[in-house]
This record gives structure tokens, sequence and C-alpha cells, in this order.
């Protein structure tokens, strides 16, 4: 399931991905990666929202030539985000626009999904992992988020060592609650390290990628979102189990 949510969210995204390591193509990848910046601790729509707003704002600073270069203050709202139409309420997500581009600002050719993509490549992850939890209020979540999209993106995912592979792990507490509805954790609160080495260690037995069940949860936890009560969708799902079971038994009986 995993896999498959990850083909169809990234469809459109696989057109572009030679594009988005271009030098002059920084912007693009940019606002790439801010869009999964704003999907923190509130409901997607919301999250959608938030960041349509601020898009057209920092995509027009961003066709500045000397973006880049220019240092910008919140104090000031220099990119006019509190401002409508599209205007940010929330102080966090302000903080979190200018923090990233004055980040960013500073790596290689103004480029993060480059930057990602070759530290995956080189084995050495944790250092973009690094810079990009070093931005105000974006962190392990997010990060992990952002870095689990660029390596599947560019057929990444199965040259991640079992060292790194908890860079790839986006844990909310709706990962959590699957967790422990599958028996991969008894704990009713447990740190996200743990989590994700429980994860690690259970698809290891049962040959599955830790980055595609992950992923697969968070599916589940939208699914369940959604549908607003956790009884329906397991309710569902065991409805599901009877049926493969009947089928099974009819397969056995009628080979």
């Amino acid at each position: 399931m995993g896999e498959a949510l990850l083909a169809w969210e990234t469809k459109k995204d696989h057109l572009r991905k030679e594009e988005y390591l271009l030098k002059h193509k920084a912007k693009e990848a940019f606002l790439y990666f801010l869009e999964r910046m704003f999907y923190r601790g509130r409901a997607d729509s919301l999250s959608l929202r938030f960041f349509s707003g601020a898009r057209p704002k920092v995509e027009h600073f961003l066709s500045r030539p000397d973006a880049w270069s220019k240092t910008l203050s919140k104090e000031t709202d220099d990119l006019d985000l509190r401002k409508p139409p599209g205007e940010l309420t929330n102080d966090a997500d302000i903080e979190m626009v200018y923090g990233a581009i004055a980040a960013v600002s500073g790596m290689p050719e103004n480029n993060v999904m480059k930057l990602a993509k070759d530290e995956i490549e080189g084995r050495s992850v944790k250092a973009a992992y690094d810079k990009i939890t070093d931005i105000k209020y974006i962190k392990d979540k997010l990060t992990c988020m952002f870095l689990r999209d660029v390596a599947y993106l560019y057929d990444l995912c199965d040259n991640i060592t079992n060292d790194d592979v908890k860079y790839f792990l986006p844990v909310d507490t709706w990962v959590l609650q699957w967790c422990r509805k599958l028996g991969v954790l008894s704990e009713e609160k447990a740190p996200r390290d743990k989590v994700k080495m429980r994860m690690v260690e259970e698809c290891a037995i049962s040959g599955v990628s830790p980055i595609y069940f992950d992923h697969g949860l968070w599916g589940m936890s939208q699914l369940q979102y959604v549908l607003g009560n956790f009884g329906f969708v397991e309710q569902n799902l065991q409805t599901l189990r009877k049926i493969s079971d009947g089928v099974s038994a009819l397969k056995r009986v009628n080979p």
C-alpha cells in the first residue's frame, strides 16, 4: 500500500524530477520543499490552504535575480505574509518560511532538493537532515517526510542503509496508534526513535521495506481522519480479512 500510495502522490513530480535539480530551477525545488513543511499538526486541508496563500508571495520574491542574496526580515514582513490575500495568521508558519529561505540561501546552488539527493546518494543524509532540522519549526517528522519523498522520486530507496533509514520514517501520533494496533508496539507512548526502531525490526522479519510500511500507515491515518471513527476503519478491515479468508477457503475446496 505504501509504495503504491507514494507512486500516486509523486506521479506529477516524476515528470519534473530532472528539472528540480537544475541550477536555474532552485525556486521550483524550494516550493516543492516548502509545501511539505506546512503539513504539521493540523488538518491537511488547512495546511494546503496556508501554503496556497503563501506560495504566490514566495514565488514572486524568488523570481527576483537577487533573491537568494537578499536578507529578509520577518519583523517587517518583507514578503507580506501577514497581509491579504492569503494572509498567514500563525507566527510559526511565518517564522518557518523566513527561516527556510535563509537556510536554503546558504546551500549549494540554493537547491534543497539537489542537496538532499546528493547527500542520500553519498550516504551522508544526516548532513542534510541536520541542515533542515536546524530551521525553526521544522523538526524530525517534516524533514523525514521530505527526505523520503526525494529518495522515492529519484529511485534511491533501495540504497538506503539500516543505519540511515530512520531519516526517512516520519512518525506522528496517528502512526504510533497504528503501530500499537498492528502489534509493532505495546506501549501507549514511546519515543519516536523507538517507534522507528521497532518498525525496522518488524519489517526486516517480514521482508517489507520500512519506508513503504511507514507510508502505508500514513495512508491509513488519512483514511482514519476522514472517516473520523477508528472503530469504523477497524470494522471494515476485519470484514476485508473475512472476505479474504473466505476466498482462500473456497480455493482450497475448489482448486
